[in-house]
């Protein structure tokens, strides 16, 4: 190591002082003595072991990635590139959908005959006189549907409902069109309902019937409903 610096240093014309003590061996090369490297041999104590062929050098090869160009932060909700995100499903997308509750339908039909019988699938014909109207059947129905709906909502608390009814409507000219239609119409609904229901549960039982009506809810002007409940009115 210090010979080789010494001539280094004769070139410009320096000289240094070698220590003897201090220089070190030559590293010498497996061919020493005219020996070449071979397979290992195993000593006969140890011939039941297994030795490993001799590694031949090979050259190895180290990549590296070079600085990535400096960029302002982006720091947000959205990745620094969302181009990188362009094809490739989000992973809201790969997630398996749940499918969507189909909401139930009804079908009705109705018919009048020429002679002015009322029919409908499934039902008795009705024999229903001149003096009766169509404004009529539609109040009928709007009482009819109303007593269904608290009976339907009467049950899910473990109720009973026997209850009666009338409706009044009022049938001029529109102002927002000019068309002649319903403009105000009432229910009043006299029911039974066992056992008794007091205070916000009923209150609340009888809110669920007036939106449930589907004739009610059909109309463009909402009914205003009357309930007497077991003799007394509810307000």
């Amino acid at each position: 190591m210090f010979s080789g610096l010494a001539r280094r240093l004769r070139r410009f014309g320096l000289r240094t002082r070698v220590e003897p003590l201090l220089e070190q061996p030559p590293q010498e090369l497996a061919r020493r003595n005219g020996n070449e490297v071979g397979r290992p041999r195993l000593e006969p104590a140890h011939a039941h072991e297994v030795i490993a062929r001799p590694v031949a050098t090979r050259v190895a090869l180290r990549l590296r990635e070079p600085p990535q160009p400096a960029h302002a932060p982006t720091v947000g909700t959205s990745p620094d590139d969302e181009a990188c995100l362009r094809g490739v499903p989000t992973r809201a997308a790969r997630l398996p959908q749940v499918p969507t509750a189909q909401a139930k339908t009804l079908e009705y039909a109705a018919g009048v005959t020429r002679g002015g019988r009322v029919e409908a699938e499934g039902c008795e014909p009705l024999e229903l006189g001149s003096h009766w109207q169509a404004e009529h059947l539609v109040l009928a129905g709007l009482v009819r549907c109303s007593i269904t709906s608290l009976r339907y909502h009467a049950k899910r608390v473990g109720a009973s409902v026997e209850a009666s009814g009338d409706a009044y409507g009022t049938i001029t000219k529109r102002e927002s069109d000019g068309r002649y239609a319903f403009v105000d119409v009432s229910c009043e609904i006299d029911a039974e309902i066992a056992p008794p229901l007091g205070g916000e549960e009923l209150r609340e039982l009888l809110s669920k019937a007036e939106r449930d009506c589907f004739i009610a809810a059909s109309m463009t002007i909402s009914p205003r409903y009357r309930w007497t409940i077991n003799g007394g009115p509810v307000r």
